[in-house]
């Protein structure tokens, strides 16, 4: 069965929704968007390799709540470290530092809750679509400047929104840089 919405249901059975291999070498799985919910939050079922997470980051416009469904989690969140097992939920509010990775030996599964929704769109930009169980090309996994260093080309600046906040500084020079991430747009 595929993903149906009918008035304000939505119903995404297991295995289903649209995926994306993550510039950080995992998969999100959409289960509610922000069409679905009238904008209010986007929800992803997020697989993890065992040691795989994005690099640090902020969220500017969004609050990122996390539930670890199975696996071990590890969240450093200014500075703090919370490590975690399956059953537990961690709550990141916006402009709050972020860095997490499955620090197990397994796969971990995550429920994440965006608050509002609309981050979909830095996934669709950002990620390769999964077809069937491919697994991420190189460039998905480690980013096209390799593993050390990611790069990531958009189209346009909306993506940019969920991670910068305003980003009219980043039209002019088209590149966001941190530590871990260069974002060049095209």
């Amino acid at each position: 069965m595929e993903h149906t919405t009918k008035g304000t249901v939505t119903h995404v059975p297991p295995g289903q929704g649209k995926s994306y291999w993550t510039p950080g070498g995992h998969m999100a799985t959409f289960k509610a968007t922000s069409e679905d919910t009238g904008g209010a939050y986007t929800i992803t079922e997020d697989t993890f390799p065992p040691q795989v997470g994005p690099p640090p980051h902020i969220h500017h416009t969004q609050e990122e709540t996390f539930y670890v469904l199975e696996g071990e989690m590890e969240f450093v969140t200014d500075g703090v470290t919370t490590r975690t097992a399956g059953g537990s939920l961690v709550r990141i509010p916006r402009g709050v530092l972020r860095d997490y990775r499955n620090v197990g030996s397994e796969l971990a599964r995550v429920l994440v809750l965006y608050a509002p929704g609309g981050f979909e769109g830095f996934f669709e930009e950002v990620g390769e679509l999964v077809t069937g169980h491919s697994a991420p090309r190189r460039s998905a996994r480690c980013g096209e400047a390799g593993c050390g260093r990611r790069e990531v080309r958009l189209r346009d600046t909306t993506s940019l929104a969920g991670i910068v906040g305003s980003h009219t500084q980043y039209e002019k020079t088209g590149v966001l840089i941190n530590s871990n991430w260069r974002i060049r747009l095209h």
